[in-house]
């Protein structure tokens, strides 16, 4: 999608501004939770946005999956545990083949 909007530069001469929008653009909202002590652990309380934006509840299980970027956390998924199962089965009884891959 774009936009074109004129605008001036203050001396009475005016150009065209285009913003270009990708479909897949999103905005990064950072919000804050502080580690707290949950009994003899720690936990964090989830502000009831990220909640409502996970779809998920008191009781409901989370997964936290690491990437390049930090850490994910998603609504568990026993489907995507067991793809990873199987990933991780596959990657250790064909150990040696990947690594030869790998060089």
């Amino acid at each position: 999608m774009n936009i074109n909007e004129e605008a001036s530069c203050g001396t009475g001469s005016s150009f065209l501004v285009t913003f270009d929008f990708d479909y897949n653009f999103y905005y990064k909202i950072m919000i804050k939770a502080k580690v707290t002590t949950v009994g003899a652990s720690v936990g964090i309380v989830l502000p009831k946005e990220i909640l409502s934006q996970l779809h998920i509840g008191k009781g409901d299980t989370v997964t936290f999956i690491q990437t390049p970027n930090g850490v994910e956390i998603t609504p568990y998924d026993p489907k995507f545990e067991e793809q990873m199962d199987k990933a991780k089965r596959v990657m250790s009884d064909y150990r040696n083949a990947l690594r030869k891959l790998a060089e």
